[in-house]
């Protein structure tokens, strides 16, 4: 997925107060491809619930991909 599309998704479970619901979903995959990580610059609080997903995922062993369009020297 894109991480437009994490954050689109993020915000749509706070609206409908089912952030648990969408944690459960992430944290379960075995596999998380994100692509254009660098959307995230200057968006904390999306990318601390984005980091705390990977973290759950690296200590369950599962494979995590990112992409992004900027060499990572370049992202903050």
């Amino acid at each position: 997925m894109t991480t437009g599309e994490f954050i689109n998704d993020l915000v749509d479970h706070l609206k409908q107060k089912s952030l648990d619901k969408m944690k459960r979903f992430y944290r379960s995959l075995d596999v998380f491809l994100v692509d254009d990580i660098q959307f995230l610059e200057n968006r904390q609080n999306f990318e601390e619930e984005l980091i705390n997903t990977f973290e759950s995922l690296i200590n369950q062993h599962k494979q995590i991909v990112i992409t992004s369009d900027k060499l990572p020297s370049e992202l903050k």
